[in-house]
């Protein structure tokens, strides 16, 4: 992404903060940034395996990588600590989408299916609206 249109699209959604539920706390913001930078990092993963679309996610996983770039500096959240949040986040997510893919047990699967989709949507809710 382009430095300007990076940052424009990082003012934007900080600035529409309130309207889009995300958490007003900066240091907040960071875990929430961190916790879907990690899962979407773990999306475009299982999208390149699977055949899913990947582009998507990618280009999620970097506008995540943008806003924490943005609010890092002021959350008080030690970096260390935020890459512990992505982490953790990236590895659940992988998870559910390999228990979603290979387990044979039908409703397990499909659980772990509703669960990783659930956790997606509450990230696409941060910046969609």
């Amino acid at each position: 992404m382009k430095p300007l249109r990076s940052s424009l699209l990082v003012l934007a959604v900080l600035c529409a903060a309130p309207a889009l539920a995300m958490p007003l706390d900066t240091g907040e913001r960071a875990k929430a940034f961190a916790t879907c930078l990690g899962r979407y990092a773990a999306a475009a993963e299982h999208a390149v395996r699977t055949g899913g679309d990947a582009e998507t996610s990618a280009a999620r996983r970097e506008m995540f990588a943008d806003l924490l770039d943005a609010v890092t500096p002021g959350s008080g959240v030690a970096p260390s600590r935020l890459s512990s949040y992505r982490l953790g986040a990236k590895n659940a997510q992988a998870r559910l989408f390999r228990m979603s893919y290979s387990t044979q047990d039908v409703v397990r699967a499909r659980m772990a299916a509703s669960v990783a989709r659930r956790e997606i949507t509450m990230c696409d809710q941060l910046i969609l609206g």
